[in-house]
Formats: structure tokens, sequence, C-alpha cells
């Protein structure tokens, strides 16, 4: 049982890593979204737009990944051994 123990917690920190790097992989998507939603509501000059909305896109899906880090995968078990 001892050498499961490390084998799951690489696949946790694996898994973890995998879950940023599919919110930032999806950053593209988001600044496209974001950028007609603020042009539509702010009307802001198109260099304030880029500026907002290519911080925009990397923050929020990286709030939205360490969400679902934090409470979807917070209380998973692997193989019946709560990690």
């Amino acid at each position: 049982m001892t050498g499961l123990l490390p084998v799951i917690f690489i696949f946790k920190k694996h898994q973890k890593f995998a879950i940023r790097s599919f919110a930032l992989t999806l950053s593209a998507i988001s600044l496209r979204l974001f950028k007609y939603i603020i042009v539509f509501l702010l009307q802001t000059s198109p260099m304030d737009t880029y500026r907002i909305v290519s911080w925009l896109g990397w923050i929020f899906n990286l709030v939205i990944a360490e969400v679902i880090i934090l409470y979807l995968l917070k209380n998973k078990k692997y193989n019946g051994i709560k990690t």
C-alpha cells in the first residue's frame, strides 16, 4: 500500500497541472468572447480593450481552474484511498 500513495500523489499533481493547462489553452477563446462583451458594454478604444481583455482572459480562466481544483477535486478518492 505504501507504493501506491506516491503514484496517487503524482497523479493528483498531474491532474491539477492539466486543469490549469487546459484553462490557459481556453484563454484564446475567452479573449475573443470578452472582447465582444467589453466592446459592446464599455465601448473603449481598441488598445484599452486589448489590455483589459488580455489580462481578463488569463485571470478569469485561472480563477475558474483553481475553483475546480479546490472544490471538485478536494474530496476525491482514488481507489478507496482519500488523498
